[in-house]
């Protein structure tokens, strides 16, 4: 009994002791590791700057596995200091090691995140200069949808041509016409996208333009009759060569054209195909612009004359022209 009585009082004082025990454990595994990481901590930020001076000297990770190959160094040299420490707990030392490493591989992920991500900002712009943004969206976010079925819209077209070019490119050195026909061309892209517009393609000195599709534009045949008078007065400025536009609004199909490894965003229909008759016929009715009936009946008030019907080459009917007055 006597013996139990001790056993029992002995477990109670026991039972007393162990909390402060424990407590007193508890506080001398946190000082340490306060300690250790603090002891640490400089060779850690010096080992993290090192990696993020190393992700910016490359540019973006272009030598990558360099970079993989010396942030691990940079890990075990952490390794090799704190192991040579003694006074230091070693596991929390290869913690710290670790962390070091994770922080390189976690940087060289988020750097090659940031390449792809800037790789497609560049493929956007660059795609941006031959096709609608609208077009350039979709092909990177659902390029599936881009190959579906081509879409019907109503737009206005414009089709131009610089007069005598091809005489005129002969007295010139090859860059200086290739120069010219780009400072031409550009002053065109830029009016009809300043407009609303997008040019569909360029074709010599000739160019055909879309307004209406594959974005929608209100009152497009306005916006192509405005970009068209721009041209004329703007390319005078620039070029001794005379212009010839035809305007045509009507119904088109827009959507990806060819097979194989070649494909192309147009627009293709008849609207193009009298479009490009109406330019055709600037230069033997002695107008710069011509307009269809169909775009001059969806114009509203616009100061222009009527040069009568005309038969259009590939059509049985005539069809009425305008001309700016």
């Amino acid at each position: 009994i006597l013996r139990q009585g001790l056993t029992i009082a002995a477990l109670h004082r026991w039972q007393m002791v162990i909390p402060v025990f424990d407590n007193l454990l508890l506080w001398a595994f946190i000082t340490n590791i306060w300690r250790v990481l603090g002891e640490t901590q400089p060779l850690i930020l010096t080992n993290v700057v090192a990696f993020c001076s190393l992700v910016a000297v490359s540019g973006g990770l272009r030598l990558s596995r360099r970079a993989a190959l010396l942030t691990s160094l940079l890990a075990l040299a952490n390794f090799g200091y704190a192991a040579a420490l003694f006074r230091l707990n070693l596991a929390l030392a290869l913690f710290a090691a670790i962390t070091v490493l994770g922080t390189g591989f976690l940087g060289l992920r988020m750097a090659v995140i940031v390449r792809r991500y800037v790789k497609n900002e560049s493929g956007r712009v660059l795609m941006a200069h031959f096709l609608p943004k609208s077009v350039v969206e979709a092909a990177f976010e659902s390029p599936l949808e881009l190959l579906q079925q081509p879409q019907k819209y109503d737009v206005t077209v414009v089709v131009t041509d610089l007069r005598e070019f091809t005489h005129f490119a002969e007295s010139l050195e090859p860059q200086v016409a290739l120069d010219f026909l780009n400072r031409y061309q550009g002053v065109l892209a830029n009016l009809v996208e300043r407009h609303g517009g997008w040019v569909d393609k360029f074709m010599g000195d000739g160019m055909l333009a879309v307004f209406g599709a594959p974005d929608p534009l209100e009152n497009h045949a306005r916006s192509a009759l405005t970009a068209a008078t721009a041209m004329v007065r703007e390319v005078k400025q620039i070029s001794p060569l005379a212009m010839g536009i035809g305007v045509h609004s009507g119904p088109v199909v827009a959507g990806c054209l060819g097979t194989g490894g070649r494909l192309e965003f147009t627009v293709i229909g008849d609207t193009v195909n009298v479009a490009a008759r109406l330019e055709a016929l600037t230069k033997a009715l002695g107008h710069a612009v011509l307009i269809s009936e169909t775009t001059q009946q969806q114009l509203g008030p616009w100061p222009m004359r009527s040069v009568g019907p005309q038969v259009i080459r590939g059509r049985t009917q005539t069809l009425e022209l305008f001309t700016l007055a």
